[in-house]
């Protein structure tokens, strides 16, 4: 009797261990303020979907290692100010050319009424500031659209990388077919992150676009007013990106991929709470 029972209880387990869910979650360690946090991978980390489904375990490691895929989004109409913008997109260029590795990897789309590729992939940093020096501006701005196009060029990407979208923008649209929220959730779902240089550096209906654009994917969001907060802002980008993580958490259950709407990943006793995302490939 003794043996059966020991028996249905070795097969219960491995029913149990069986019907585990595990996926892979990837977030950015910033706080509310925009702060980064540094994590190690003994971090007391638990992921939670949906308000509702907790993770029992989640093993988190750096993903600072892995190459980047990096879109920038220059927003090239009528509406913005050229000099900031001058500026702000000199700036960015520059950074992409000084942090860009061999295995690296960035493409400028410029943004009018229509999206045009003007640098295809590329981790040769002159390219990439030759193409944004003969940007001209002009017409009317589909500017949720060439952030869409941008995720969605990052996400056919197969290779394992860190990818990122950097905006220089004043966040004005008014040619575009998605929609904000239709953008951001696109960008959310495919783990790409929205970070915007905001071009008119106040407050605006742009830029409140802009801040949710970066919210919503774990980016960041800045208005730098002079060249010494674009070189602040530049700077922050390059230590934002080595705070990536990912990991693997272990579920009891979990709603159908579909309906996973939330993912939040927190710290020890809930103190911090930050804005995670199902990497494509979790399902194991």
């Amino acid at each position: 009797m003794r043996q059966v029972l020991a028996f249905l209880l070795f097969c219960s387990c491995v029913s149990a261990q069986n019907s585990l869910i595990k996926k892979r979650i990837q977030f950015t360690a910033i706080d509310k303020q925009g702060k980064i946090i540094a994590l190690t991978p003994l971090s007391p980390l638990v992921t939670v979907v949906n308000n509702d489904y907790r993770s029992l375990s989640y093993t988190v490691e750096s993903t600072s290692t892995l190459p980047l895929r990096v879109g920038l989004v220059v927003d090239a109409s009528n509406s913005v100010q050229r000099t900031l913008v001058d500026n702000v997109v000199g700036g960015a260029a520059r950074f992409l050319g000084t942090t860009l590795k061999p295995n690296d990897a960035a493409f400028v789309i410029s943004v009018h009424s229509e999206i045009s590729v003007v640098q295809d992939w590329t981790s040769d940093g002159n390219l990439i500031f030759t193409s944004v020096s003969k940007l001209r501006a002009g017409g009317g701005t589909a500017l949720y659209d060439g952030i869409y196009f941008a995720c969605k060029k990052l996400a056919a990407e197969s290779v394992a990388s860190r990818k990122v979208v950097i905006v220089a923008s004043d966040g004005d649209d008014n040619q575009s077919h998605a929609s904000l929220e239709e953008t951001f959730k696109y960008c959310a779902q495919n783990s790409v992150a929205v970070n915007t240089l905001d071009e008119a550096g106040q407050p605006s209906r742009g830029a409140i676009a802009l801040r949710r654009l970066s919210q919503k994917t774990g980016g960041l969001y800045y208005a730098p007013s002079n060249d010494r907060e674009i070189i602040q802002a530049t700077d922050q980008l390059g230590f934002y990106w080595n705070a990536q993580y990912a990991g693997t958490a272990t579920f009891l259950s979990l709603p159908e991929d579909k309906k996973i709407k939330d993912v939040y990943v927190l710290s020890a006793k809930d103190l911090l709470r930050f804005k995670a995302s199902v990497l494509p490939d979790a399902a194991e």
